[in-house]
Parts: C-alpha cells; structure tokens; sequence
C-alpha cells in the first residue's frame, strides 16, 4: 500500500478506464464493490461524478440471499 510506485500507477489506471468509459459512450458506471479501488473518477471535478454506482458485494456474492436461484 505504501510503495511510491503506487499513487502513479493508481492514477494512470483511473485514466485508462476513464478514457475506456468515455469511448464507450458510458453513462453510468455499475461497480461490485469496487469503489474502494476508484478515487479521481468519483470526485466531484470528475466527468463521471455521480454516474458511479457500487453494489455491495454482500448483495451480489454467491451465498448472498438476494442472488435468484433457478431459472
């Protein structure tokens, strides 16, 4: 968590999937969990600020009791 290589690297992927999203056309982003690992795409000065959506991973895991069972 501490290794300097860290903060760049973390930045240059937020960019990376920022300009996947943007050539996407996306309008809203849904996250598993995964808003832990997103800061400059969520901040307010950001072009996908409040089209970020995380679901719980607690909902959506296979023992969860909301998963649907059967088909």
């Amino acid at each position: 968590m501490n290794a300097p290589e860290r903060a760049p690297g973390k930045s240059a992927f937020e960019r990376a999937l920022l300009d996947k999203l943007l050539t996407l056309d996306a309008d809203l982003v849904l996250l598993d969990g995964l808003l832990v690992i997103l800061d400059e795409l969520v901040r307010p000065e950001s072009r996908l600020h409040r089209r970020i959506v995380n679901i719980h991973p607690g909902i959506t895991r296979l023992e969860s009791p909301y998963q649907r069972r059967g088909a």
